[in-house]
């Protein structure tokens, strides 16, 4: 009886591995490719199948892949016996008849467009994002999932394109999309800025694997759209008085606001925060800090732990809370935020359905875990720190886009360069006229 076994090529992987098949038979071990890769985060050893989990929405499909992997090599050594009177393969000869059994099929039936955008999405999971060299996260697969939803319900809608493929999309198809997202749908511009990207996403696959020829959606005019939002950021005194609030009373709030303070000091996205931990700070002759690869982008960082950062890993012996989900961080976010005052009247603008729409909430309604990424940048940026070093940290890859993303008013503009000249005036009071010029 052959004994078939699935196991990771790289075990401690930081990305997706590949699955390696061994079949063990009549004093045999022959390693078989498999083709498929997979996280090892999302890898269950003991079962060797991939673990059942939300963030890994199409473990049923994969397990189900691997099984039928399973039962083609006991079906090849079956027949082989079969038809040799119960000898089994050598080792070289198993191996071909391997390869042979996956030899792809030359009539194979050209994917349609929908074909396509399933099999871009039962793939997405071992799919590497090629800028970080990260698999996709769950969320960016939710993202080509409304992408599948918007494009059959504008296909239902619209005759022309009851039968959308490969080569519809032009510009006509680009500017009649974007209406349906923008007057039925009622969409923000940025939303339907997401949807555009991603189609551009699956048609770029397509077309790297021989699926697509239809270029249409290479033309300039072909972009993804973006607007710039309103959002908050925390000031200084904002966290200082969040920091100094009493929330022991209530210990999940006490926590959360804890976890929400150290993004606010470190700059890390929330699914960066489980990396603050004591093992990875180090120490040099300027004092501690923390090495961190970013989930999102791949990009290693290190990170000042400053003083706020230090007392709330002592406060917890290094040993920070667990993360809640970001939903209900966001939900506590609000109420610590109203428990410590935060109540000015913020306008958020953006554009939605075509129409400028304003709304004005207080301050604290306004907070999520996001609002901490921003307030760091925009603090460092106002207390001088320049971009670069700021950048450095936050991981944005332009300066052009890092200024886009903090939130600083034409006011704080204006007394950021006072503050610049009054510091050179102390600095050198008597050539200030000469620097000035």
């Amino acid at each position: 009886m052959a004994k078939i076994n699935f196991y990771l090529r790289v075990k401690n992987a930081t990305s997706a591995t590949p699955i390696i098949l061994t079949v063990s038979y009549n004093k045999e071990r022959v390693k078989l490719a498999t083709g498929e890769s997979i996280d090892p985060q999302f890898w269950n050893d003991t079962d060797q199948r991939p673990r059942q989990t939300k963030k890994f929405p199409t473990h049923p499909e994969f397990r189900t892949r691997l099984d039928n992997l399973e039962n083609k090599v006991k079906d090849i050594l079956r027949t082989y016996q079969n038809d040799n009177e119960g000898k089994f393969p050598t080792s070289e000869t198993l191996k071909d008849l391997w390869s042979n059994s996956n030899a792809p099929k030359p009539t194979a039936k050209p994917l349609t467009f929908f074909e396509y955008l399933d099999k871009f999405i039962k793939d997405a999971p071992t799919r590497i994002v090629e800028r970080s060299g990260k698999p996709f996260t769950y969320n960016t697969i939710k993202g080509y999932i409304s992408l599948k939803n918007s494009l059959i319900e504008f296909s239902q809608k619209n005759k022309k394109y009851k039968k959308l493929d490969f080569n519809q999309f032009d510009l006509e198809f680009y500017l009649d999309f974007q209406k349906f997202l923008n007057e039925d749908k009622k969409l923000a511009v940025n939303t339907i800025g997401s949807r555009i990207k991603n189609l551009k996403s699956v048609l770029n696959n397509a077309t790297e694997h021989d699926v697509n020829t239809f270029m249409d959606f290479k033309k300039k005019r072909f972009k993804v759209i973006k607007e710039e939002t309103d959002a908050i950021y925390l000031t200084l005194q904002d966290l200082k008085d969040i920091e100094e609030i009493d929330l022991s009373h209530i210990p999940k709030l006490d926590r959360v606001r804890d976890l929400f303070l150290i993004a606010c000091w470190t700059g890390v996205r929330f699914s960066d925060l489980k990396q603050i931990r004591p093992e990875r700070i180090e120490t040099d002759e300027h004092g501690e800090f923390i090495e961190v690869r970013m989930k999102k982008t791949g990009n290693d960082v290190s990170i000042p732990i400053l003083p706020t950062v230090r007392r709330i890993m002592d406060k917890y012996k290094g040993d920070l809370p667990k993360t809640l989900s970001n939903q209900k961080m966001n939900d506590y976010l609000k109420e610590i935020g109203k428990l410590v005052g935060l109540d000015s009247q913020e306008s958020k603008t953006l554009t939605k359905g075509g129409l400028r729409v304003t709304k004005t909430k207080p301050k604290y309604e306004l907070m999520t875990t996001h609002t901490a990424r921003r307030s760091f940048c925009t603090n460092n940026y106002l207390a001088g720190m320049d971009s670069i070093s700021i950048m450095a940290i936050s991981g944005h890859r332009s300066e052009r886009e890092f200024l886009g993303y903090i939130k600083v008013t034409p006011r704080e503009h204006a007394n950021k360069i006072r503050a610049f000249w009054n510091k050179k005036e102390e600095q050198q009071p008597n050539n200030i006229l000469k620097i000035a010029h």
